[in-house]
């Protein structure tokens, strides 16, 4: 079985689990007691874990670190944030945008055994087992932009020669200040979508991994107690500004706990500086193979679809499968220049509300799709059908008004798929 029909296989196999039906627990919370009204800021976090001061919510002691209107944080910990249109915080502090409502892997974490209970003196047991938690988040579309819907969190614990399985999703969603989770579960060794009602595993003598909801900020946090990991997440309202309350996925770690930070190259928060490759250690590879600079955005989306996370998840684009698909068969090079010639179809406002008013960019992501499968295999024909439907949608939303800024919404040579093909004018 040749590796594209394998992966094929699998796709199908998932989809069908998929197509069974989840259980899901549903929660509702409310804003419950608000934080600070800060002006210029978006509401600081409640219960006095952070406080307005000028302009900005500060986070307060004991977890006096962070962005205070979305996580705070001890000085043991460190923390990944996704989050509005996205941006990226990395665990390095770095910062990146990647608007795309794919599912991606954000951190793919192993760590030893370790007692959190009390987080100023941990208790790290090495020859007692481990931890490999992986997060995977993905979006949805909102007024144009992309903001985190839900996640899939997947622990595995060995303790006493022990393996346990645990698979966490959580989807949230938010309508005028009222907020809904809903939670499913899976504890199968083998990688399967979850298809159960929400629980907690209970690992004896060690402590359990669970979901918690925060009615006060409106999170769901799902926390394994023998692992030092916390993931947090909060849906963007339909109706109120998402500027009001920040909405996207955290993951926190507690540096004591002696985590490492697996396969960077492939996950979209960077590792804490000394830990593993950089995004822009990521964007000097890609500039080193193609012997000219790269931009961070190219790699950031580099990143994105050469990844082998599965398309599963409610409400996915038919074609996001199709353009990863496309993405892992291309060489560097190849999708470096496919990625530089087509990425506007996603990043160009313009041309996307234009073109595609659905929530999960199905025909964005086909014809970007079609776009970079021109160029990866040299197709002379996709490229002149991509041309076609650009040049088309551009009629349709624009006529033959291009006065300057306002309607040119494709640069020159943007779409250049081929050495001699034709060009967007």
């Amino acid at each position: 079985m040749t590796r594209t029909n394998w992966r094929c296989t699998l796709f199908l196999v998932l989809v069908f689990v998929e197509l069974l039906g989840t259980q899901a627990y549903t929660v509702t919370t409310t804003n419950g007691v608000s934080g600070d009204l800060c002006p210029s800021s978006p509401q600081c976090l409640g219960d006095g874990k952070a406080i307005c001061v000028g302009t900005k919510c500060r986070c307060q002691a004991p977890e006096n670190l962070g962005i205070g209107h979305f996580l705070c944080h001890r000085s043991n910990e460190k923390f990944c944030a996704v989050f509005n249109d996205p941006e990226i915080r990395g665990f390095d502090g770095s910062t990146a945008f990647a608007p795309m409502s794919c599912k991606f892997k954000a951190t793919h974490l192993t760590l030893p055994l370790c007692n959190t209970s009390d987080p100023d003196n941990v208790v790290v047991d090495h020859l007692g087992g481990f931890c490999d938690v992986k997060v995977t988040p993905w979006g949805k579309r909102r007024l144009g932009k992309t903001y985190i819907q839900g996640i899939e969190v997947r622990y595995m614990v060995m303790y006493k020669g022990i393996i346990y399985h645990h698979l966490s999703r959580v989807i949230a969603d938010a309508t005028g200040g009222t907020y809904t989770f809903q939670e499913s579960t899976n504890r199968v060794p083998f990688g399967l979508p979850t298809t159960g009602p929400a629980e907690s595993t209970v690992i004896p003598d060690i402590g359990r991994i669970y979901t918690d909801y925060d009615n006060t900020d409106n999170f769901a946090r799902l926390i394994a107690e023998m692992c030092g990991v916390e993931v947090g997440i909060r849906g963007v309202d339909s109706v109120l500004s998402p500027l009001d309350r920040t909405a996207g996925v955290y993951i926190k770690v507690n540096q004591d706990c002696k985590p490492q930070y697996l396969r960077p190259d492939l996950c979209l928060c960077s590792p804490p500086i000394g830990k593993g490759s950089s995004l822009t250690d990521f964007v000097r590879k890609l500039s080193k193979i193609l012997e000219r600079p790269v931009s961070l955005n190219v790699a950031i989306f580099f990143k994105i679809i050469k990844g082998t996370t599965a398309q599963i998840f409610p409400g996915a684009a038919p074609a996001l499968q199709e353009l990863m698909d496309t993405a892992i068969d291309c060489s560097a090079t190849k999708l470096v220049k496919g990625i530089e010639r087509c990425i506007f179809i996603l990043h160009e406002i313009k041309f996307l509300k234009c073109f595609d008013k659905s929530k999960n960019l199905q025909q964005a992501i086909s014809l970007l799709s079609l776009c970079l499968l021109s160029i990866c295999d040299n197709n002379e024909f996709a490229c002149k059908d991509a041309l076609q439907v650009v040049q088309m949608c551009r009629a349709r939303c624009y006529g033959d008004n291009h006065d300057g800024q306002k309607y040119f919404i494709v640069s020159p040579k943007v779409l250049e798929c081929l050495e001699t093909a034709a060009v967007v004018e």
